[in-house]
């Protein structure tokens, strides 16, 4: 459920992204952020997909515990509130995290690119 509103917004920053850079392309003062500017756009895609997939197996880790280890009855239902608090807020903040370690990542390549050639 959280993905119905986190996709949507990611979907416009990433467009907002890449016309950013291609609008910045055709002005002569800015062309080389251009390249940055892609760059970190193409780092939030692998930011978010990699955040999110670590906040499933964290927030899944409890439930697979549960089925192989008999835990006490007040352990069971820590874990599930536990479960539902990752799996329900843990996309907002892990992709809003992701979208900024992806992009600042992509820059700092782009840059280690730039500086090897």
């Amino acid at each position: 459920m959280p993905y119905f509103f986190v996709l949507p917004a990611y979907i416009v920053f990433l467009a907002g992204l890449i016309g950013t850079a291609v609008a910045v392309r055709f002005v002569p003062r800015f062309q080389f952020a251009s390249g940055y500017i892609f760059a970190g756009a193409i780092g939030t895609v692998f930011g978010i997909i990699s955040i999110n997939v670590f906040v499933w197996i964290v927030g899944l880790i409890p439930a697979w515990i549960n089925q192989k280890v008999s835990l006490p009855e007040w352990l069971q239902s820590v874990s599930q509130y536990m479960v539902a608090v990752v799996l329900l807020i843990g996309p907002f903040i892990g992709s809003a995290i992701g979208v900024m370690l992806g992009f600042a990542a992509g820059m700092y390549f782009y840059y280690r690119r730039m500086c090897a050639a």
